[in-house]
């Protein structure tokens, strides 16, 4: 089975890196969530929201083939 999931995701080795950047996140109006070594941002709205105020790396794009994510 496959599962594809939509996320922002950052990862670190560094406990504490991984804590700021995610009180950061939370500060900013996000929800992130936390795993062992990922912050991640899995919401449709925190994602968009990511992609229009803090932007993108050059080069990185959502898909147009997705029904969920169409014409981002």
């Amino acid at each position: 089975m496959w599962v594809i999931n939509k996320q922002i995701q950052a990862t670190s080795k560094n406990y504490s890196l991984k804590n700021f950047v995610a009180e950061a996140l939370k500060k900013l109006g996000f929800s992130p969530v936390v795993w062992k070594r990922e912050v991640a941002l899995t919401r449709k709205k925190d994602i968009l929201r990511f992609a229009k105020e803090i932007r993108f790396l050059d080069g990185v794009k959502i898909s147009q083939k997705s029904r969920i994510w169409h014409g981002i």
